[in-house]
């Protein structure tokens, strides 16, 4: 299936954060989460995005997104934050957004600022990359800032 093939690739990029998954989970991954009817009405697909780590007792919440590359920068990120926050926000009457950016990611902190995310915190040398450890710098956003 191309769309997974495609979906494998946007998660190799070194700014993306990487999860335990391998690519021979993508195919039922993808058909039970992205396969409806609505996916039918993309002209193509760009990225993805979805709402994670849900506490409804606390009210907070997190958000995955990974871009690709050549659409990176044009606002599609974070308009789709806009969105998806607009709906945990509004809809789900979660509380606070909590993430982690990747140490160097520019691109994501600039989107994180614009939605009015500010940094929480810094967890110090959790990920190891091109024989690196880097850090993830918390961030977190108590309002909708749209």
């Amino acid at each position: 299936m191309r769309e997974i093939d495609y979906s494998h690739d946007l998660w190799q990029d070194d700014e993306v954060r990487l999860r335990a998954i391998q690519p021979e989970d993508w195919e039922s991954s993808y058909i039970g989460l992205f396969d409806t009817p609505a996916r039918l009405l993309l002209e193509c697909a760009i990225g993805g995005i979805n709402l994670n780590s849900i506490d409804e007792r606390n009210g907070t919440f997190s958000i995955g997104i990974v871009i690709d590359k050549e659409h990176r920068g044009k606002g599609y990120g974070t308009r789709a934050m806009e969105i998806l926050s607009k709906y945990a926000f509004l809809e789900r009457r979660l509380h606070k957004f909590n993430d982690c950016v990747l140490e160097g990611n520019e691109g994501s902190s600039r989107m994180m600022q614009k939605l009015g995310c500010v940094q929480e915190g810094v967890r110090r040398q959790v990920v190891y990359i091109n024989g690196k450890y880097m850090d993830f710098i918390q961030k977190q956003n108590e309002k909708l800032n749209l």
